[in-house]
């Protein structure tokens, strides 16, 4: 067992039958994929069952199309609609897979799922964030084309957010022999003392057949580096009909163990194979780490490290995907969250997807899984069944996830005034929990601990937390009502700001501040890192309800950077006489606080177009809170008047950049004005902006001949108001950095009695689709949009008219094709702006990636780093190193989407050659790139 040691293995016997776990699927085991489009049609007046929509005989051939997995809610005509709506589509199945087991499985339904196969109901779902199969052998023609039809109910909503139907994610049928596995659970659990691990494997086997079977199964446990660290086979007797459970308990030595932390997420995986007669019938895999969590009094431990954490809280949706959630998204969400500091959170109340927790996993974010039961509701009850059944589905599908810390049985639910059972409930489910799992926290969320002596929270292992004023003053009442605890800060905000990048300032330093230097604070998660779709009352008339730090298509707000300082892991990094970055560590008792392993500083020497012209990188050596503040010399080779500008970055263990300076060191160039549009009392200037600015703002002069200036904006337009009417006035429009102001560019402007056309925020283009975000009033009516090649002019009677406020999807476009739109509303008197601008949009090519941006290659003695700018929706990069004497190419594929930097573990060739690198979505790559070497 390649020096391992086996205790024991324990072997029983379960009748339960429990569907709805996902698993890693390898090649032996055979998928037939159900996604793509599916037949659709709404069904407003509940007339579906009643007239039998399920039937073989159901003719669906006027039903609408629809993409699966996907949500309704993004398609124009459906983009209100909630209710009921029916899916169809047909399948084949081999007519020689009548001796196989066949399983159907859908991986997310939100949220009701009634599902019928050849008109013979097969099974329902009620707890649409989580996956579910039914076997479906006894329902399908083999050799034949089979119908399956299911009915989606998206009317189950919680709390603000938006609720997105429909079968949002893959679909598939799985196809087994009758024997096979169930699932597997694997705890780690590290001796901190001996730096040994304790390893239980737990999984199920189930023989779906009649006649008693000799199986053989064989474990492995596989390190990151591809090595098999433990192997186990044995055989087993399972009667026919019988589900089996064996538990292997495996000791781990030292040289073998490598913990998990939030900066170095390492991950182990274990493969099970199940073999009849000698050859695989069956085979499991799923990833786990080695680490510790503890509470101790008012500590959290992370692997024996008393850590002060911070994070966000996310709503997991996009306005142009809904809640589909492909891989980009969510690697370009956990990617900006790691880079502003973020390592724990009660990240959403509704349970990820398996993608996402596996993510979580490798970049290392801790969070809290969560029973979404929020506010006044019936099912806070220990006696309602729902909440058992989804903590006991939650926990059996996400069992090996190490970033998942503890599980929440509720959000807000503790008023006794709203649910009269709440002590009784909490306490059930806390203890529920910790039956069907030991290892991890079990928690509920509270936003009334700190007036409530008798609050539920008293079962909780740690304090949650939900507070948006007086942070400091409820904590320690919390504390005073509840000693011995730590608090951790699930929920913690202030109020909404705005939509708009500009102006979206949030006060986290000030709220941070009250939470700081409280020993029993271990951390903090805001809410939201994103904004969100929304039609809860307060929220914008956008439809976005604008908590975040980032808008709901990934514009970065003001508050991104405010959040990125409060949140970085050192106080402050200081560039002194551009030689010379003297870095101070965070104190004991701050927030963020923790020991920092392996992070460098990377240094960079600009050109005016951003490309490198000299670099260098170093370690800082273990940086502890209340340590000496970290000197380091700059060791630059070319004379400084060379660079454009200076850029230093904090890079963690991880390769993300957490902290940032810039330093320019010329003018920026001379901004250019591209349109201007006026009312009566207010000017919009929108120009194109410059590089090497920071910031834009108007200068002009008033009636009185007063010479005035704008705010500083970040955004690509500026806003002057209070202004007169018809009267014409001298403007110029400047950049501006750290260096100076640019050349201004000089124009002059009248107020007239016209509408001021949207904002247009984003325009997001694929294949043949354009989004539009847009800024929208109470005023607006409904909008209308104009679109163009670039070969043909603007139809002034061809438009499409739409009342969505925020956000519009245009269909129809050609692909890889470039285009002009244009947009305008219509007032609530009918009165119509004018149209906007032009805005220049490319749609893709079959969903083909954007290219990074090359900007240089920083070298060091066994390190290579790549810098580069990366494009959005890219779900990995591909290098490529070509030895230039001998022509052999050296492949290295990033998993990553929004970084700055590639770090190459190795010495470049002497004879140097090329360097390349390339964007990934889908499997697709984009065009090459290739950096100056």
């Amino acid at each position: 067992m390649d020096g391992q040691i086996r205790i024991r293995v324990v072997i029983f016997t379960l009748f339960l039958c429990f569907i709805g776990t996902i698993h890693r699927i390898e090649a032996v085991n055979k998928n037939i994929p159900l996604n793509g489009v599916w037949s659709f049609k709404t069904d407003p007046y509940n007339k579906g069952i009643e007239d039998k929509w399920y039937s073989e005989l159901m003719d669906i051939s006027t039903w609408q199309n629809m993409q699966v997995p996907g949500n309704w809610d993004i398609e124009n005509e459906y983009s209100n609609y909630a209710g009921k709506a029916w899916y169809s589509r047909t399948f084949f199945v081999e007519a020689d897979k009548t001796d196989k087991m066949i399983r159907l499985i859908f991986e997310s339904v939100y949220n009701d799922a009634i599902v019928w196969i050849n008109g013979q109901k097969v099974g329902e779902n009620h707890l649409g964030f989580l996956s579910f199969s039914f076997d479906i052998d006894k329902y399908l023609k083999f050799g034949e084309e089979n119908k399956i039809t299911v009915l989606v109910d998206n009317t189950f909503k919680r709390g603000a957010m938006w609720n997105w139907g429909g079968i949002r994610r893959p679909v598939w049928l799985e196809v087994t022999e009758k024997e096979r596995l169930e699932y597997i659970h694997i705890t780690a659990i590290p001796d901190l003392k001996k730096m040994d691990a304790a390893i239980n494997v737990k999984f199920e086997l189930s023989n779906n057949g009649i006649l008693s079977q000799k199986l053989d199964y064989e474990i492995n446990i596989v390190n990151a580096e591809k090595k098999i660290v433990y192997n186990e086979k044995a055989l087993t007797n399972v009667s026919g009909g019988e589900k089996k459970g064996i538990i292997s308990s495996i000791f781990l030595p030292k040289n073998n163990v490598n913990l998990w932390h939030f900066d170095s997420p390492y991950l182990y995986t274990c493969n099970i194979k199940l073999k009849k007669e000698g050859k695989v019938i069956h085979e499991l895999n799923d990833r786990f780490g080695i680490r510790k969590i503890e509470v101790k009094g008012e500590s959290f431990l992370l692997n024996g490290e008393a850590v002060r954490t911070v994070g966000f809280n996310l709503v997991p949706e996009d306005r142009t995907i809904g809640s589909t959630l492909p891989m980009w998204r969510i690697m370009e969400d956990v990617d900006l969250m790691k880079s502003i500091g973020a390592n724990m959170a009660r990240l959403n109340h509704q349970p990820l997807p398996k993608s996402f927790l596996d993510y979580l996993d490798e970049k290392g974010i801790m969070t809290f899984e969560e029973v979404a039961l929020w506010g006044k509701d019936e099912m806070v009850d220990p006696e309602h069944p729902t909440p058992k059944e989804w903590l006991a589905r939650m926990i059996k599908e996400r069992f090996n996830h190490p970033s998942i810390i503890g599980w929440s049985v509720g959000n807000e639910i503790g008023y006794p005034s709203m649910n009269p059972k709440v002590r009784e409930y909490v306490e059930g489910a806390i203890k529920h929990s910790k039956q069907l799992d030991s290892t991890r926290l079990a928690v509920y969320v509270s936003n009334s601990a700190h007036i409530n002596k008798n609050d539920a929270i008293v079962f909780s292992d740690m304090i949650m937390l939900n507070r948006y004023s007086n942070w400091g003053e409820d904590a320690i009442k919390t504390n005073t009502y509840y000693p011995g605890k730590p608090i951790f800060y699930s929920e913690f905000g202030n109020k909404i700001t705005s939509e708009d990048p500009n102006l979206g300032f949030i006060n986290v330093a000030e709220m941070l501040s009250q939470m700081r230097d409280k020993p029993y604070i271990v951390g903090a998660s805001y809410w939201t890192f994103n904004d969100y779709r929304s039609s809860y009352s307060g929220t914008p008339s956008s439809g976005n309800r604008s908590w975040g730090v980032v808008t709901t298509t990934r514009e970065k707000k003001r508050a991104y950077y405010q959040f990125r300082k409060e949140y970085a892991p050192v106080r402050k990094m200081f560039l002194k006489d551009y030689n010379n970055v003297i870095i101070t560590p965070r104190e004991i008792g701050d927030i963020p606080s923790y020991s920092l392993e392996d992070y460098k500083v990377i240094w960079q020497g600009l050109d005016v177009n951003g490309q490198l012209i000299e670099g260098g990188f170093q370690y800082i050596g273990a940086l502890n809170p209340g340590d000496q503040p970290a000197n380091i010399n700059l060791d630059w080779k070319k004379d400084l008047k060379q660079f454009s500008s200076i850029r230093l970055s904090l890079v963690s263990a991880l390769g993300y950049s957490v902290m940032d300076t810039i330093a320019l060191l010329v003018l920026p160039r001379q901004p250019e004005v591209l349109a201007i549009h006026t009312d009566i009392k207010s000017v919009r200037v929108i120009f194109k902006q410059s590089p090497l600015a920071t910031a834009w703002k108007v200068r002009y002069t008033d009636d009185e001949g007063t010479i005035k200036e704008t705010a500083e904006t970040i955004n690509n337009f500026v806003e002057i108001h209070d202004l007169k009417y018809n009267k014409r006035y001298q403007m110029e429009l400047i950049a501006l950095n750290n260096f100076g102001e640019s050349k201004p560019h000089p124009f002059e402007v009248t107020t007239s009695s016209n509408e001021k056309p949207p904002v247009i925020w984003s325009t997001i283009c694929e294949d043949n689709t354009c989004n539009i975000s847009f800024s929208s009033s109470e005023q607006d009516y409904t909008y209308q949009i104009q679109y163009r090649d670039t070969a043909s002019i603007y139809d002034e009677n061809s438009y499409l008219q739409l009342p969505h406020k925020g956000m519009i999807r245009i269909d129809g476009l050609k692909e890889d094709t470039k285009y002009f739109i244009r947009m305008r509303r219509l007032m609530e008197w009918g009165f119509a702006s004018d149209w906007s601008h032009d805005i220049e949009v490319e749609t893709t090519k079959e969903s083909a990636p954007k290219a990074p941006k090359p900007i240089g290659i920083i070298e060091g003695k066994g390190l290579c780093i790549l810098s580069f700018t990366p494009p959005p929706r890219a779900d990995g990069y591909v290098v490529r190193i070509t030895d230039k004497r001998t022509q052999a190419v050296e492949t290295i594929n990033i998993r990553a989407s929004r970084i700055d930097f590639i770090h190459i573990n190795k010495q470049l060739p002497l004879s140097r050659g090329t360097i390349s690198i390339a964007s990934t979505l889908n499997g697709k790559e984009s065009e090459i790139k290739h950096f100056k070497y």
